[in-house]
């Protein structure tokens, strides 16, 4: 699969300030990618739209493992972190739901 994301992608998508550097993000990023290709295996987008689908997962695979990291060290009201995190619902989607999805 040839779709992939970068740093701007993950700052435009999640609003993440320039002041954070692009290579405390860089691994955040390509674990994103490589998951996502991992879950899809070779299912291909089948157009522009759902090419879209697969980036928008993949921008929210490295905000949800970023964003610890971001809050905790580098933005204000980190102290907040642990009960934001305990009242938030998580979902995990397969290769198949992110499909559906995407459609």
């Amino acid at each position: 699969m040839s779709i992939e994301i970068d740093v701007s992608c993950l700052r435009t998508f999640g609003g993440v300030p320039k002041s954070f550097p692009d290579e405390r993000l860089t691994p955040y990023v390509r674990s994103a990618v490589l998951t996502v290709q991992a879950l899809l295996r070779e299912r291909e987008p089948k157009n522009e739209a759902e090419e879209e689908h697969v980036r928008m997962a993949m921008g929210c695979c490295a905000m949800a493992c970023a964003l610890p990291v971001l809050n905790t060290f580098y933005l204000s009201q980190a102290d907040k972190v642990p009960r934001q995190a305990a009242l938030t619902d998580y979902v995990f989607h397969d290769a198949n739901d992110i499909l559906k999805l995407a459609s």
